[in-house]
C-alpha cells in the first residue's frame, strides 16, 4: 500500500506508453479486491484481468489512459472505436486509491476522447446496483439501457460475458449520448 494522500498530491491522467503495460494487470487486480465486499461476486478478486499483450495493443492503438499520482501508476480506462461509438472496455483503481476522484478524472479523459473523436455515443457494460458500477456511470450521464435498446454490439458483449461466468441478471449495458456535445451542437 502506498504512502501517498491524494489531497496534498497532484493527480495526471496521461496516454498509456508502452512502459505502462506490465504494470497495469496488478492495477486491475488490486482493483477488483472492491469485489470481494459484493456477496456473489468475490470471485472477480481472482478472476483473469486484462493481459500485459493486450494493454500494449489498447496503447498502440491510441485509447488508453493512465492516472498517475505523485508518478505512481494507480489507474488506467481502455477503450476501444467501433464505428461511431467509443466502447470503454476497462477503468480499473487501485484498491488504496479508489474514493479520491481518479476513477472519475480517467472517466472525464475518456469522454473527452470521443468527443474530440466524433464519437456520437460512448458504451460500456457493467455490473448493475453498485456503487463503483451503474451508480457511478449514471453520475455522467449514461443510460442503463433496456434489452429492447441494446445494439447488436452490445447484446454480443453482454452474451459474451456471460460465457465466462459474468451473472446476467446482474449485467447491463450502459450508453451516453455525445450528440448534443459535438462542437456547434450545444452545452457540455
Amino acid at each position: 500500500m502506498s504512502d501517498w494522500n491524494a489531497a496534498s498530491s497532484s493527480l495526471l491522467v496521461r496516454a498509456g506508453r508502452e512502459t505502462d503495460a506490465p504494470l497495469l494487470p496488478d492495477v486491475e487486480r488490486s482493483a477488483a479486491q472492491a469485489f470481494l465486499q459484493v456477496p456473489g461476486l468475490e470471485w472477480i478478486a481472482a478472476d483473469d484481468v486484462t493481459s500485459e499483450a493486450e494493454h500494449r495493443a489498447a496503447i498502440r492503438a491510441g485509447a488508453s489512459w493512465v492516472a498517475e499520482i505523485s508518478r505512481e501508476l494507480v489507474g488506467f480506462a481502455v477503450a476501444t472505436e467501433v464505428g461511431d461509438a467509443l466502447h470503454l472496455e476497462e477503468l480499473s483503481v487501485r484498491f488504496d486509491a479508489q474514493g479520491r476522484g481518479v476513477g472519475a478524472a480517467l472517466m472525464r479523459n475518456v469522454i473527452d476522447f470521443a468527443v474530440l473523436r466524433r464519437r456520437s455515443v460512448v458504451t460500456l457494460t457493467t455490473f448493475r446496483d453498485l456503487p463503483f458500477n451503474e451508480a457511478f456511470y449514471s453520475r455522467f450521464g449514461f443510460l442503463t439501457l433496456t434489452r429492447d435498446r441494446l445494439s447488436a454490439r452490445l447484446r454480443d458483449i453482454l452474451s459474451q460475458e456471460e460465457l465466462l461466468g459474468m451473472p446476467p441478471d446482474r449485467r447491463c449495458a450502459m450508453s451516453l449520448n455525445l450528440e448534443r456535445e459535438k462542437p456547434g451542437g450545444g452545452e457540455r
